[in-house]
């Protein structure tokens, strides 16, 4: 039993399939592009593995997927304007930062954040209702 309907399942499974691929996409072109290693770089691409992971996590309908990708919002902003001060400009990576906005304002706004904390509420409780039967 979810709380969630079918179409936002849908939405929140193909926001984080593209948010997952477009990260991806970003963290590939920044191991090409990388010409010697430096702690941007390091940093940038510590910011595409987490925003990989809060997308996946968003696709698996997990609770804690919106906070995570508000954190990795600012984190993005943080990585795009580092990229940019160390000479590099990247569509991809401004893409992907847009991507990010629109997304979390979507799940803020459409109050997907409060349905995803109520579905894992409705998951553990009845988790917990078939701990002891199987």
């Amino acid at each position: 039993m979810s709380t969630l309907t079918q179409s936002q399942q849908d939405t929140c499974l193909y926001f984080g399939i593209g948010g997952a691929m477009l990260s991806a996409t970003c963290l590939i072109q920044l191991l090409v592009l990388m010409a010697g290693f430096q702690l941007i770089h390091a940093f940038v691409m510590a910011v595409y593995i987490f925003a990989i992971v809060a997308y996946v996590l968003l696709a698996r309908l997990r609770s804690t997927a919106p906070l995570l990708l508000a954190i990795e919002l600012g984190l993005s902003l943080v990585a795009l304007l580092s990229l940019l001060i160390s000479g590099l400009f990247s569509l991809v990576a401004s893409i992907l930062f847009m991507y990010n906005l629109v997304v979390i304002a979507i799940l803020y706004g459409g109050y997907y954040n409060r349905k995803l904390q109520a579905d894992a509420v409705v998951r553990r409780a009845e988790r917990d209702e078939w701990q002891g039967k199987i």
